[in-house]
């Protein structure tokens, strides 16, 4: 799997933080993922109407992840967002992630929400 990193991150440890995050979320990594969610964080999925707890979250792509590349990571507050491409096999994926910390101090996720857009190659 191909990753392309945003340079744009090293300025802020915030910002860092959203896309180290964002890149473990979307290559299903649960270790890092428990180490930086909140206990009792919640994961919406608006393509599939529903909302899970880590242990349920499951993020299918039609094959293996060959490319993501990360457009942007930005935070403010208590607030950020993450967005990226993704490609598998044959699909181009377009994915934006929205995230509330736990605390100021970013060092916990607490409520995600994730948009996944598919779009043929």
């Amino acid at each position: 799997m191909k990753i392309i990193r945003n340079s744009g991150c090293q300025n802020s440890p915030k910002n860092a933080f959203t896309e180290m995050y964002s890149l473990a979320l979307l290559r299903s990594d649960q270790k890092k993922l428990k180490d930086y969610t909140a206990n009792n964080a919640s994961f919406l999925l608006p393509h599939n109407n529903h909302e899970v707890s880590l242990s349920e979250l499951v993020l299918n792509w039609d094959s293996p992840i060959q490319k993501i590349t990360c457009l942007s990571a930005i935070s403010h507050g208590k607030q950020a967002s993450f967005l990226a491409t993704i490609i598998s096999k044959d699909q181009l994926y377009r994915v934006s992630i929205h995230y509330s910390f736990k605390t100021l101090k970013a060092e916990k996720m607490d409520n995600i929400t994730i948009f996944i857009d598919t779009i043929q190659k």
